[in-house]
């Protein structure tokens, strides 16, 4: 059985940085990441044998596409020398329940499971936009029940001459746009517009745009461990809104991320240094509102009890392809 990877999320850099180290010099660097890039080759030097495998990845190659090609090779085998060396915690839902406890800061862990996509930009501008989306809900539900029609109603209303009768038809017609604001307010199409505002001012400053993926090997057991990464937009191979439409937010099957532990289970805290409650210069005063600013981040960005929080380097999934010449001896 073969395995191919689809990647989703590959940090070139990072990717590049530990090989660096983990191949003792890498034989060839990409020198610019424009459309013209071109790969150098350099002599290795270090006790692996990894100039050949590096020689391989090397090759005078011009457009995006094809360097993405050579990232991709490059990160297989940095994946599986890693794997060579066993330099990598794997967890999943197989995994052993000592894994867990090896996990510490600066570990590199590779978490198999089902997926979620955390879009804060995409929630963003939903509820920037949530009234008007709602009442046009609305009004397509109540415009299909009763056949009502704003743009010929306001037709009619204007070619009346009769002052009377138009304010009566203006009457029925801003009824009928009550009717639908009712209908959206009943059905949970529309919220209050203040309640709105202040919801997005909150999640803009403690969240930004961030884009979060959260993989969880044992599903969503409570008390069970999952994985959370802030991936970079530039990184990922597709635009958000197709990443999500083709996974869906809360994705099925099994996805593959590789990353360094940041933030583990049963972590120590940090032994913050005492301020005084009564700040005696500029400096402790300064001190003083950054701890305010951590208490109220804390809010927002605490880990998880049971989150282990990753610096990913790449997502992707694993396509297995069956070797019809391994039932035929060959």
């Amino acid at each position: 059985m073969k395995h191919l990877k689809q990647f989703i999320y590959l940090d070139e850099y990072k990717m590049y940085s530990l090989s660096s180290q983990l191949f003792e010099g890498l034989t060839e660097y990409l020198l610019k990441y424009g459309e013209a890039t071109k790969a150098e080759e350099e002599k290795q030097k270090g006790p692996f044998a990894s100039g050949n495998l590096w020689a391989h990845v090397t090759s005078d190659r011009e457009g995006q596409q094809e360097k993405r090609i050579l990232h991709d090779h490059t990160y297989t085998l940095f994946e599986s020398e890693l794997d060579k060396l066993g330099g990598l915690i794997q967890c999943d839902s197989s995994s052993a329940e000592d894994t867990i406890a090896k996990i510490v800061p600066g570990a590199l862990v590779r978490v198999k499971g089902w997926a979620q996509f955390n879009d804060m930009k995409a929630i963003g501008d939903l509820i920037k936009s949530f009234n008007d989306v709602g009442y046009a809900m609305a009004y397509l539900t109540t415009h299909k029940a009763t056949g009502t029609n704003d743009h010929q109603t306001e037709e009619i209303v204007r070619a009346q001459k009769d002052r009377n009768r138009k304010s009566r038809m203006k009457a029925i017609q801003k009824a009928m746009s009550d009717a639908t604001t009712k209908f959206a307010e009943e059905n949970n199409l529309r919220l209050d517009d203040k309640f709105l505002e202040s919801l997005g001012k909150v999640l803009s400053y403690g969240y930004s745009e961030d884009f979060e993926l959260q993989i969880r090997p044992y599903g969503k057991v409570p008390g069970r461990p999952f994985f959370s990464s802030l991936l970079k937009r530039s990184f990922l191979r597709e635009e958000e809104a197709f990443i999500t439409r083709k996974f869906s937010r809360q994705a099925p099957g099994t996805f593959c991320l590789l990353g360094i532990v940041c933030q583990c289970l049963d972590q120590s805290e940090p032994e913050g240094s005492s301020i005084p409650a009564e700040p005696q210069n500029m400096r402790q005063a300064v001190g003083t509102m950054l701890s305010a600013l951590c208490d109220i981040e804390q809010g927002f960005l605490g880990r998880w009890e049971e989150e282990v929080v990753l610096d990913p380097v790449a997502l992707y999934r694993e396509i297995e392809i069956p070797d019809e010449r391994e039932g035929t001896g060959r």
